[in-house]
């Protein structure tokens, strides 16, 4: 069934063929849980190769509805972490036992340089050999995820990330803005485009896409686009829109669905994002659907949100409101060019008065916000709108809020898991839809509420003690 549906052709070249066996951390995620199929663990091993057919055909699992899907999509999740953990270990235990040697033998060259004898010299290399080492085995047995950004940023300079799946594999990036946020942990940068309908977010996306490809970064989008409510159909007409971009080989271009989530992004978004991730993607652009102020859910997705704006929107001061703004860490009033110039400037100066209006998001900062002007037709614009992106990812990695912020989001999103599983449970449960039957009739009357009413129908049905009453 699900070999049909995911492997229908080939998947790439990294996994051409039969599957290999799992190594050992994947195959005891599988036992307890579920057979995890030849087709999923091919999947996988795709993504972290750094597959896009495969990473694409991935995503397409994890949002699937079907029940035996959702099974294989949470074994494809749960060994895609667990690869991920495994190649960071490893990675990480390579490059701090070449720090150590390396450090042996600056140790060996000082004592040279002083005139010390052989023996001494040698001796003064084994005893910093020995110090680097126990340092490197106390650093591996805390593991990345007890280090602080600090410290891993201090450790590992240069390193692939601890955070970044495939991203080992990636050119370093030039010095300028399109490689600042390098070098500190996590080593993925997720950045949510939200605004308005007609503000330009995609048109900015490619340009700014376009960028950050050259500037040696692999880059993936993930477009949501609203579900109708009534056919539950979606147009996932992104793609067109940025038909440079998607051709990228540095690039990847995904539409997704709502489904009818709310918030502006869908119900598996931070599985993609974690998906694009691990397939060596370490920028991800979120784009909402574009709903308004209400689309604050894509801010426990990203680690930097972007308000993209119109210039001569209507009233700036609209931008005091709770939601949205609120959520926003950067206001960029787009279409910052020819006759619309002028206008886009006071409308960021508005913004900006408008933002020191809002409490600070992040009060363990310094960081309150900031309102620009970006044009996708001037790529200095949008240059000068990633350099203010990489300042709020310095500024939030020198206070150690990129981990804290993503710990955080992993709760939110355990919780809306939650929330979506036990509803969905609830819909299946011929007891409850008996029961909810039943008051329908009532409801219609209207000799009961439909608060009351789904008090009555949870409490007769989970509860232990005596029966509520109608």
């Amino acid at each position: 069934m699900i070999a049909a549906r995911v492997m229908r052709g080939p998947v790439g070249r990294a996994v051409i063929g039969a599957a290999v066996p799992l190594p050992g951390g994947w195959a005891r995620l599988a036992s307890g849980l579920a057979e995890i199929q030849p087709a999923t663990q091919a999947l996988a091993q795709g993504v972290m190769a750094g597959d896009r057919r495969s990473l694409s055909r991935a995503i397409t699992l994890i949002e699937s509805s079907r029940e035996e899907h959702r099974r294989q999509a949470e074994l494809l999740l749960d060994a895609v972490l667990e690869r991920r953990r495994s190649d960071d270990s490893q990675s990480a235990a390579a490059k701090a036992r070449a720090t150590a040697r390396a450090a042996a033998e600056a140790a060996a060259a000082a004592a040279s340089a002083k005139g010390s004898t052989g023996a001494e010299a040698m001796g003064a290399a084994a005893e910093a050999a020995v110090a680097a080492e126990a340092v490197v085995d106390s650093d591996l047995a805390r593991g990345p995820a007890t280090r602080t950004e600090e410290e891993s940023a201090a450790s590992a300079p240069a390193a692939s990330g601890a955070d970044g799946g495939a991203a080992s594999e990636l050119p370093s990036p030039p010095a300028g803005p399109g490689g600042e946020f390098h070098g500190g942990w996590p080593s993925t940068l997720r950045v949510g485009i939200a605004g308005p309908p007609g503000a330009g977010k995609s048109t900015l996306i490619e340009a700014l896409g376009q960028q950050l490809c050259a500037w040696g970064h692999r880059v993936a989008v993930l477009a949501i686009d609203p579900s109708s409510t009534r056919t539950g159909g979606s147009i996932l007409g992104d793609r067109t829109r940025m038909t440079e971009l998607s051709r990228n080989r540095r690039a990847f271009v995904r539409p997704s669905p709502t489904r009818g989530a709310l918030g502006g992004v869908a119900a598996h978004t931070n599985d993609v994002v974690l998906l694009c991730e691990a397939a060596g993607f370490d920028i991800v652009l979120v784009e909402t659907v574009g709903l308004g102020q209400s689309e604050v859910a894509v801010d426990a997705t990203v680690d930097c949100l972007a308000l993209v704006l119109p210039p001569a929107g209507g009233d700036e001061l609209q931008g005091v409101k709770k939601g949205i703004m609120e959520c926003a860490d950067i206001v960029a009033v787009n279409k910052a060019d020819g006759d619309m110039a002028r206008q886009a400037r006071l409308a960021a100066l508005e913004y900006k008065r408008a933002l020191t209006l809002i409490p600070p998001k992040h009060p363990m900062t310094g960081w309150r916000g900031e309102a620009t002007t970006v044009s996708a037709l001037q790529p200095d614009t949008v240059a000068t709108l990633w350099s203010v992106v990489t300042r709020f990812r310095a500024e939030m990695t020198a206070h150690g809020e990129v981990r804290r912020r993503r710990a955080a989001q992993a709760g939110q999103w355990l919780w809306s898991q939650l929330e979506a599983q036990a509803l969905e449970r609830l819909r299946k449960d011929r007891a409850v839809v008996t029961a909810a039957a039943g008051m329908l009739g009532r409801l219609s009357e209207g000799s009961i509420s439909p608060r009351r009413a789904a008090h009555v129908v949870l409490e007769n049905q989970w509860d232990t003690g005596p029966k509520a009453e109608a």
